[in-house]
């Protein structure tokens, strides 16, 4: 046993007074590491002060070494590189300190516990694998080889479930069928999310033993208690924006503050009764409905305020005490709600208990684990769940661990937190020593809870046996960087969204190591740049509108967002080109001296690559600047198609798309000709099928430019090949297959000849890797393996292929991945692309707080609406998703050590209005990262657009990219591109060719100006629909909580119909039933048989129609007058009529483009209904839209123009007026006339 030496090493002079107390800091501490502050240089100091420090507790006297600490990191590159860090220290100290103690901790700390949390798990399991009845011959999955195990199972799970006749076995086809919309894979997913959720907990069986007895309780006792949380959820949400449309002088708003003040709601806080909140609502709801029937309140006013006052009709509903009718008795609308959202959410809970337990079973008897297993099994050796206390073992090994040691600890989730407490001594004699940074805790999708950093924040600070120790001074970044950061984030970060303030502690300081001023890259400044394309004004745009039916919504976005990418990334590779060609100084990484750029040095960050990754590449290709990418989009590489096509045909050769891909592909190397001529003949047989005919049998006589002879000789060649390959498919391992394939094919030299051969060979290589470890571990046949790969494909966790290292190239990165690097030379791109919030839209949502919950179908079966945990649910991530967005900024500033260069699309100028920067309403309301930074940089000197193109101020260099862009000026301004303090400021004359300055190019072709672009904007052949959902005048403001009812796929057995598909239903019934039908519930009902039996409807449309609402209308006073003229009425009228295209935009009401005089437009519609009279026209239209009484107002007056649009076709085309316009709304039984104009 080696003995205390005399001395001990002085700590370095290097370390800042906050790290030197977080090294000599005694009990348990917590260190906040700000990004760039030195974190793991202060963790290994830690320990080296504890290993020549005074010996402490129990084992007082015993000299501590290495293999007393347990060092846990976040990843495993994380912990090789503290590893190494602790070696070079202990290496110091041996040349500084002739005891041999030193070199006794070298040789022990390769057996040191430096590692991952699950590297250590595994290794405990394995110590102890009996204890826990388990195969000692553990393998723990792949992400991808765990998922295919769990849709194994949870198929046969669902399978045998839907077999049974228990009760349990009811609610799940119930649910299955109402809530997951018939659809195993929506099921699936929620089955996994849930089982994903509950196992990053201590006690998931615990969690589920609660959730199952709340959801059993026949009255709703625990949302009432949550309905004046509710009520402020939403105070807290909308009374920013009822302020600012007060401001705006919006009276809907006035009175709703009003209301507010009167009911004394007008504070967030200082409510606990439910009383008040239900006046204040009942009250306001009245107050909308008599001002709207009046019109008082106008939709310009309501527009505004749409998701504010659908949150208020939802808790007007909770809050009432009566009248939701149910079956003949009459029930509050929130134990309705509660009774119908219960039911499915038990049934859930109960098929993912059921999962749970069959899919355990399937992994220990195969002797696999998962990373999940691995944190389970280790709470089960480290902690007595009933007794909530550490085992004998937890014990045992907080004597042996004198110091635990974590790393990212604001990335921990619950079960892992237990684990580490169990394995830590308790005060006074507390042992940890965490560190971490809550503003880079951007894991929640890996179910990381910040929370639980914060708590410890919270608890341990001003602790007698804790410490919590900030760390501010930043040793990465530019001086200039750093205030901009702090500017930033000073003004976004609030606690109230995502729970992390940026006070005084957070402010990031420049460190000791900053270059000397004068020198290098301090010399200029600003470091940051900021690259701004303004909103595009209508008629300005770089695509054609579709017309109705060509593309939807989503994909015409997609095409406009693609045309921006692509000049985005053109803009960011001729700027870094720009850096490199003018030898910008940075500091090096590892000697931290000054040199000129490379393109190593410099990396590009997205929130999200996926499929801007090929743009990004084809776009820094054209302008020269090698490009790296760590290639995600595995799957869809083609030469990964390539193979798995083949390797499909290879399984089950009458697979008609594998086939046709692989013919197309080198494999065969078919033309489209060659394919349609083999493909043309016998189609009643698969394509394999006719292929080998035509091979065999067929003759050579076709047309005369196919050379059919050749065409037969390389399919016969193929065939030959293929059945080789399946023979050997069926004996042998999928690797050995796969090589001989490509050894025969000679691929894999092909794809190196391509552009980006580099990357299609390692992709290539991955499916080799990915062959190799499933012949390993399973082995089962190709079948599985191709099952394996789809599981990939569909749990997204397909492998990522990493770039090669050592090249001069640019990199191209997540900011995930970014998370732990930091580069010279940092670009932030695309940040105008929309958060992407999608989840909160499912039809479930499972929340920490408020648990499993969902969307209700209303007693009709027409639409969804949330429930209550389910409205507080989405609002608890709405803003948990907005704090994780913030946070991902913060990380992507903070990786750029020299320079920083912002780019994106402003979506509106119009962001800061009548707001501070900080303001709440602001961050709340944005839809994009730039919504957040535009205000900022505005506030901070950011001129409009029309001021002034480019320019600076002492945060940051700024440009404006529009198409009166100098073009010779680059971003920043003439003099963006610094050289160093003693070099001359003088620079090459600017060239104007493309290939001398691409930029320069780039700017001219964006301002080249078609004269008739207004032309291209408006479709020469467009339908009523499209033209009026083109022109809408307002943009509509997006809500928190949308539209409810979405549309789905059908599928068996069939869920409800949609409201789009009952108004078909509708439509259809109402073109086609005999008007002399009696107009009676059961005389409709009768003719929709008949319909029926004629194949005119379905059997699930004529069940949804309402005939209560058809009658009403046809005995109505309008229906009494249209069917007075029989022989007049024209019911689906197609119309196609030729159009001045300014008198089609004069219709609907919006502004005249002057560059499309003298044009026309070609206009199809079909208009419901129509009375031909000799000298008139009457037009009536049906709407199905489910809207309330006080909602036809704004419904009509959003319709108004599509009618008109009819109107004014109808009379070219008849030559007659149109003198009565009508819109019905079936559900509302109303009918409304419209005027002409």
């Amino acid at each position: 046993m080696s003995v205390h030496p005399a001395g001990a090493l002085p700590l370095p002079s290097t370390l800042t007074a906050a790290q030197a107390r977080a090294v000599t800091a005694g009990g348990n501490v917590l260190v906040m590491a700000g990004a760039g502050t030195g974190k793991t240089r202060t963790l290994v100091e830690r320990i080296l002060h504890l290993l020549v420090g005074q010996p402490v507790g129990s084992q007082a006297g015993v000299r501590p070494r290495v293999t007393d600490f347990l060092v846990v990191t976040f990843t495993e590159a994380a912990a090789a590189e503290l590893r190494e860090r602790i070696r070079h220290r202990l290496e110091e100290a041996a040349a500084q300190d002739p005891s041999p103690f030193w070199h006794e901790q070298l040789a022990l700390l390769d057996t040191a516990c430096i590692g991952t949390l699950h590297s250590f798990c595994y290794r405990l399991i394995r110590e102890h694998f009996a204890e826990l009845q388990l195969d000692p011959r553990l393998t723990v999955m792949e992400e991808g080889q765990a998922r295919l195990l769990e849709h194994e199972v949870f198929r046969e799970v669902l399978e045998a479930t839907l077999g049974e006749t228990t009760p349990d076995a009811k609610s799940v086809e119930e649910a299955f069928v109402e809530t997951f919309r018939a659809e195993e894979t929506r099921l699936r997913d929620w089955v996994l999310r849930v089982h994903g959720y509950i196992r990053s907990l201590p006690d998931p069986h615990q969690w589920l033993e609660q959730q199952s007895r709340h959801l059993t309780e026949p009255e709703p006792v625990q949302w009432e208690a949550w309905l004046p949380e509710a009520f402020g959820f939403w105070l807290e949400r909308w009374r920013p924006a009822l302020e600012e449309e007060d401001r705006q002088q919006n009276p809907l708003a006035t009175e709703l503050l009003n209301l507010l003040r009167e009911t004394g709601l007008f504070e967030v806080q200082g409510f606990r009764s439910g009383t008040s909140c239900a006046s204040f609502c009942q009250r306001a709801i009245t107050t909308l409905d008599e001002g709207l029937r009046d019109r008082r309140f106008l939709k310009k006013h309501c527009q505004p305020l749409t998701g504010c006052l659908a949150d208020l009709r939802l808790l007007a509903r909770w809050f009432e005490s009566n009248g939701q009718a149910a079956g003949n008795e009459s029930i509050r609308p929130l134990a309705w709600d509660w009774d119908r959202m219960r039911r499915p959410m038990l049934a859930l809970l109960h098929l993912t208990r059921r999962f749970g337990e069959e899919l355990a079973a399937r992994k220990r008897e195969r002797g696999l684990l998962d990373f999940a297993d691995l944190e389970q099994f280790a709470l089960d050796l480290l902690w007595d769940r009933d007794r909530n206390q550490p085992t004998d073992l937890a014990r045992r090994l907080r004597q042996r661990f004198r110091w635990v040691f974590v790393d990212e600890y604001q990335d921990i989730n619950p079960a892992q937190d237990l684990i580490l407490r169990a394995l830590s001594r308790e005060a006074p004699h507390g042992n940890r020593f965490l560190v971490g940074d809550v503003k880079q805790s951007i894991y929640r999708f890996r179910r990381a809870d910040p929370v639980i950093f914060r708590k410890y924040a919270r608890d341990w600070d001003g602790a007698i046996h804790a410490q919590v120790i900030p760390l501010q001074e930043n040793f990465r970044s530019h001086a200039g960087i750093l205030t901009f950061v702090n500017t930033v984030f000073g003004a976004l970060m609030d606690p109230s969204v995502g729970g992390v303030d940026y006070g005084p502690d957070a402010r990031l300081q420049p460190g000791s190591t900053q270059p000397p001023a004068g020198t290098g890259a301090e010399s200029h400044s600003p470091p940051v740049e900021v690259c701004l394309w303004p909103p595009r004004k209508p008629g300005n745009r770089s695509r054609v509108e579709p017309a109705e039916n060509d593309l939807g919504d989503a994909e015409a976005g997609e095409l406009e967002d693609l045309s921006r990418a692509e000049e985005e990334a053109r803009l960011v590779a001729c700027r870094l080109r720009e850096l490199r060609e003018a030898q910008w100084p940075v500091r090096d990484p590892g000697s931290g001296r000054t040199r000129p750029v490379r393109y190593a040095d410099m990396a590009v960050l997205l929130r999200a690559p996926g499929p801007k990754t090929e743009i990004y590449l084809s776009q820094f290709e054209a302008v020269g600047v090698p490009l790296e990418v760590p290639r995600r989009g595995f799957f869809d590489a083609l030469e990964v198609a390539d193979l798995l096509n083949l390797l499909r045909l290879l399984d089950n050769p009458l697979q008609d798309l594998p086939l046709l891909a692989v013919l197309r592909s080198p494999f065969v190397g078919l033309t489209p000709d060659e394919m349609a001529w083999v493909c043309a003949r016998d189609r009643n047989l698969p394509v394999w099928l006719r292929l080998r005919r035509w091979v065999n049998h067929g003759d050579d006589t076709g047309p005369s430019e196919l050379d059919l002879p050749g065409l037969r000789r390389r399919l016969k060649g193929f065939l030959e090949k293929y059945a080789r390959w399946r023979q050997l498919a069926r004996v042998e391992s999928v690797t050995r297959c796969m090589e001989v394939i490509l050894s025969e094919t000679q691929y894999v030299a092909w794809l190196e000849s391509l552009p980006h051969g580099r990357f299609r060979r390692m992709h290539v290589e991955r499916c080799l890797e990915l062959a190799r470890d499933y012949d390993r571990i399973q082995g089962e046949g190709l079948g599985r393996f191709l099952r394996q790969m789809e599981a990939y494909q569909e749990s997204e966790t397909e492998p990522e292929v990493p770039a090669e290292a050592g090249a001069d190239a640019v990199r191209l990165l997540s900011i995930h991945q970014s998370k732990g690097l930091e580069f010279p030379v940092v670009v932030v791109a695309d940040l105008g692309k929309p958060f992407n919030l999608q989840d909160l839209h499912a039809q479930v949502l499972l929340d920490e707080h408020y648990g499993p919950s969902s969307q209700i179908l209303s007693a009709d079966g027409r639409r969804y609406h949330p429930s209550l945990s389910f409205w507080l649910s989405r609002h608890r991530q709405w803003r948990e998703n907005l704090g994780e967005e913030v946070r991902l900024l913060y990380v992507a500033f903070t990786r750029a050590r020299d320079y920083l260069l912002l780019t994106g699309h402003v979506r509106s100028l119009d962001l800061n209005r009548g707001h501070s920067t900080s303001s709440r309403l602001r961050l709340l309301q944005a839809r994009t990262p730039m919504d957040w930074l535009l205000p900022v940089l505005q506030h901070n000197g950011l001129p409009a657009p029309g001021d002034q193109v480019t320019g600076r101020t002492q945060l940051f260099a700024w440009r404006w990219v529009v198409c009166d862009s100098p073009a010779d000026t680059p971003p920043g301004g003439s003099d963006a591109v610094p050289r160093s303090a003693e070099e001359p400021q003088t620079s090459a004359p600017a060239s104007t060719s493309s290939e001398d300055n691409p930029w320069a190019e780039l700017l001219r072709l964006r301002q080249l100006a078609y004269p008739a672009r207004s032309a291209t904007v408006e479709p020469a052949k467009t339908s009523v629909t499209a033209a009026q959902r083109r022109w809408q005048e307002e943009e509509r403001p997006v809500s928190l909580f949308p539209g409810l009812t979405a549309g789905r796929e059908r599928r068996f057995p069939r869920p409800p119909l949609t409201a789009v598909e009952r108004g078909t239903a509708h439509h259809r019934f109402l073109r086609h039933f005999n008007l002399q039908t009696p107009l009676t519930p059961d005389g409709l009902a009768a003719e929709a048989r008949r319909l029926q039996n004629a194949g005119l409807l379905k059997p699930e449309e004529a069940e949804a129609l309402d005939f209560d609402a058809l009658g009403r209308f046809w005995r109505s006073e309008v229906g009494q007058q249209i069917l007075q003229h029989p022989g007049a009425i024209r019911r689906e009228l197609e119309f196609t009529v030729r159009m001045d295209a300014l008198d089609l935009r004069e219709v609907v009401g919006v502004r005249a483009e002057p560059g499309l005089a003298g044009e026309f437009v070609i206009v199809q519609g079909a208009a419901d209904l129509v009375v031909v009279l000799p000298d008139q026209l009457w037009l009536l239209d049906f709407k199905t839209d489910e809207v309330e009484d006080a909602e036809v107002e704004l419904r009509a007056a959003h319709y108004a123009p599509q009618l008109r649009l009819y109107a004014r076709a109808l009379e070219r085309i008849y030559a007659r007026p149109v003198v009565r316009l009508w819109l019905h709304f079936l559900t509302a039984g109303v009918t409304k006339e419209v005027a002409r104009s």
